[in-house]
């Protein structure tokens, strides 16, 4: 499954896999808590793509996607997400029972005023 790290913010060990295929969050946390979550796929975790993370915002190796001059991410196809939401969106999907309940998470994502990103 195609997905790279972002780092939320710089001052902080706070950091999701981000998936390239459903354009949405896979899994946040700590560092440490994605290396214990990826440990059958330590791929996705290994330690160059955290060091362009911290370096760049993002471990894809363009940074010109997700880095840290990308101030809004797209989400799905239709919303956009400020990059200073992303933790608190991202808490707020983890404390939703389910997709029925996530609300809360849902006021931090604005319908795309974009035909196509793409």
């Amino acid at each position: 499954m195609p997905n790279f790290i972002v780092k939320a913010n710089s001052r902080e060990d706070w950091y999701v896999v981000w998936s390239t295929i459903s354009n949405s969050p896979l899994n946040w946390g700590t560092r440490s808590k994605l290396e214990d979550g990826y440990r059958d796929t330590p791929e996705f975790v290994n330690p160059e793509r955290f060091r362009r993370a911290n370096i760049n915002g993002t471990s894809m190796r363009d940074d010109n996607w997700f880095g840290w001059n990308d101030k809004i991410f797209l989400v799905g196809s239709n919303w956009e997400l400020k990059r200073s939401d992303l933790k608190a969106f991202c808490e707020a999907i983890e404390v939703a029972s389910d997709i029925s309940d996530s609300s809360e998470a849902l006021k931090y994502l604005t319908p795309t005023n974009k035909d196509s990103y793409f």
